[in-house]
Order: C-alpha cells, then structure tokens, then sequence
C-alpha cells in the first residue's frame, strides 16, 4: 500500500468510517508491514491538527489536546481488531506519542482537571540526564577500576582470566585450568547506573542501578555459587554437573537462595522494597528460604519477605522485566514505588510534603531514557505535583 492510501485508510479509523475489514487491514499494516513510524507521526498530527504555536499553559491547547487524547484512545479501545493486542498496542502508542510532545514542552497539563493550576516546578536549566553504563570493578585483591572511565580492550589478567571491557559490558574469558582457589571479585553498579557482565562460565548477567554481584574469577568444583545485592537479570549457562546458585541476603536478615541449572530469571532484592522478588521467565527454578525449596514454572514469581516465601502464580513479566527492556512500566502501583525506582536511575532524594498523594495508584509506561524533565512533566500530567531542586524532588499536596 502506498503512502497515500495509508494516511487515507489511517484518517478513516480515527473518524469511525473504517469497516471491520478495513480496521483489520491497518492494524495487519501498523503491526506487521512496517507502518508504526508512520502511524505515530500521523497520531501526533491528529493531536496538533490546525492548532497554532502558543505557550504551553495556554488552558484552551491543554483543553483541545486533553479532549483529542481521550477521543483517540475511546475509540482506538472501542475496535475489535482479530487480536487485543493491535488494540492495546495503540493505545500505548498514543500515550507515548503525547508523552513525546509533552517531553518537547508543548504541553505540561495532559489529564489535568482544567481547574487545577498549579505546575511542576522544574529547574529547566539544571535538567537531569537519565542513567547509563557505570560500575567499578574491585579485584580480589583489592584494586578498584572504574569502569565509565576505563577504555574498551583488555583491562585485567587474573590467573588464568583475562577481563575486557566492550562498551557497557564486562567479560571474562577463562584459558586452562585454575590452580589453587579462585579469588573473588565484585562489580558494583551505582545510583544512576547499569551495566552487563558475562561471567567465566559465559552466563550473562544484567545489572540494574544501586546492585553488585560478587563472583569467583573462575568457577571450580561442584558449584557455582555468586552473591547478589540490588536487583539483576541472569541467562545462565547450562552445565547440568555444576549448578548455579545466586545467593541474596538483605541487612534486615531476609535471605533467600536461587538454584538452577540453565534458566532465564529476575531478582529484585532492593534493600528498600517490601520483598525480594524472584521471576522465572524460562526454564526452571527452586527458590529455598530457611526450609523446602520451591519450584518456579516459567511465569511464576516467588516473594521472600519476613522469612516467608509465596508464590505468584501468574507474575506481571512486562513489569518485572520492564527496566531490563529500557523501560519504567507501572501496573497497579504506589507513588513511593514508582519514585524509589526513579531515584535509582536518576540518583535522586525524594521528599514527600504532608499530603502528598503517597497512596495512589498509577498505571503507565515510559523510556528510561528520557532527562528528568521530561519524566517530571509526565508525573504533573498524571497529578502529582513536584519542586525540583538540584538533585532533590519534593512531591506536594
């Protein structure tokens, strides 16, 4: 189909004159034929269709873009496209797309009730940029190397080990056998950071802001057996004589221990969440706090808080695997969940003023690679109203 022909078929959709075939046919487009680009530009348009430049608190832009977003997203939700999927697909994409315009600071009040003034109060000038690759390597012996500042090639020989670097990953190639006890080496990963390793074995580890993982150089005996903090996603490789166990123990006494053999899984082991959370997402796993282990299927999630385990049977993976994929997704959750993660990947301290709206819920999805002022916006859109200064967010009534 040509271009033309598809813009036509898109503005039919948004004005209801599609028939059920002719709906079926766009969503095939949008999600299979290379089209989505497309369909989010002609999103933005609709939105801004024969509206002139004006400043962004202009109450009639909030008005007119606030009603063509809730028209767009009842009658995108309204279609019964072959698959849900196109349907909630779209829905996200025009959300994403006002969060775009929002982030270019054409609009600041989207979902706003018209009535409520008050902004967020962004220090414009002094804009936070999201988090990237960071971590410091600290060897057996001692010696810490920082990894941000460090180039890519060969940074460390250990043994019979020799570390590289390649951009925002740390790798381990092992030559021969080891010869007397493996040392063990730690990679921490600060506030505002996240980095990648692939252990000697070749398991690949993901690790996300404010967590460590300390392993051996290499892997010897019948085990083998790392140490976690924070939160980190594993692809272990198979070795059905040697299991990997990722070990997780909180300052509180909260401990827990992960066994597999060659599996895909989460670990969310904050010292300031209510649990640890571990999330199967292929493969198989038995989950032991001071008792019987648990077999986790592939979806489930087990929980370890106050020396209990429970199992979720059915986990939210989007949500568990959201900061992993390069996104902030909320389902069904609290303002002081969603500002703990924003802390860590931004580096912030967050302050809540009596009456701060703590006990909300909030759904929603974002890149975590926008600068905070754009996340800020996005949070005054939804009603929570923050005072930026430096690298403090005070949430107010």
């Amino acid at each position: 189909m040509d271009q033309s022909s598809f813009t036509e078929l898109f503005q039919k959709y948004i004005n209801n004159n599609c028939t059920p075939e002719e709906v079926d046919q766009l969503m095939e487009l949008l999600e299979n034929n290379g089209q989505g680009q497309a369909g989010e530009e002609l999103l933005r348009s609709e939105l801004l269709a024969g509206m002139e430049p004006v400043e962004d608190s202009d109450p009639a832009l909030r008005q007119v873009l606030q009603k063509r977003f809730q028209a767009i997203e009842q009658h995108i939700a309204s279609q019964q496209p072959r698959s849900g999927i196109f349907r909630l697909t779209w829905i996200r994409t025009a959300a994403a797309v006002l969060l775009i315009l929002l982030g270019s600071g054409i609009w600041y009040w989207l979902n706003r009730d018209s009535n409520d003034t008050k902004p967020a109060i962004v220090e414009n000038n002094t804009d936070i940029a999201p988090g990237g690759n960071k971590a410091v390597l600290t060897l057996a012996g001692g010696q810490t190397i920082v990894l941000d500042n460090a180039a890519n090639g060969t940074i460390s020989r250990q043994g019979n080990a020799t570390i590289s670097k390649q951009g925002g990953r740390l790798i381990y190639d092992v030559t021969g056998v080891q010869n007397g006890a493996a040392g063990y080496n730690t990679l921490s990963v600060p506030r505002g950071g996240q980095y990648q390793l692939t252990l000697p074995d070749g398991t690949q580890v993901w690790l996300n802001a404010t967590s460590s993982i300390r392993y051996p150089v290499t892997f010897a005996g019948n085990e083998r057996r790392v140490y976690i903090t924070g939160e980190a996603y594993f692809e272990v490789k198979p070795a059905s004589q040697q299991p990997f166990i990722v070990e997780v123990r909180t300052s509180s006494g909260t401990a827990e221990e992960v066994q597999v053999l060659g599996t895909h899984f989460n670990i969310n082991a904050y010292e300031d969440e209510p649990h640890i959370a571990t999330t199967l997402i292929e493969g198989k796993i038995s989950v032991a706090q001071s008792g019987t282990p648990v077999i986790l299927a592939p979806g489930q999630q087990a929980r370890v808080s106050q020396h209990k385990l429970q199992v979720i049977s059915k986990a939210d993976i989007e949500q568990a695997m959201a900061w992993k994929n390069g996104l902030f997704r909320f389902d069904g959750v609290d303002l002081k969940t969603v500002m703990r993660q924003l802390a860590r990947w931004y580096d912030l301290e967050i302050i809540y003023e009596p009456g701060a709206p703590v006990n909300e819920l909030f759904n929603g999805e974002m890149q975590r690679n926008l600068n905070l002022s754009q996340v800020i916006n996005g949070l005054d859109g939804m009603g929570v109203h923050i005072r930026k200064e430096g690298r403090q967010l005070i949430i107010m009534p």
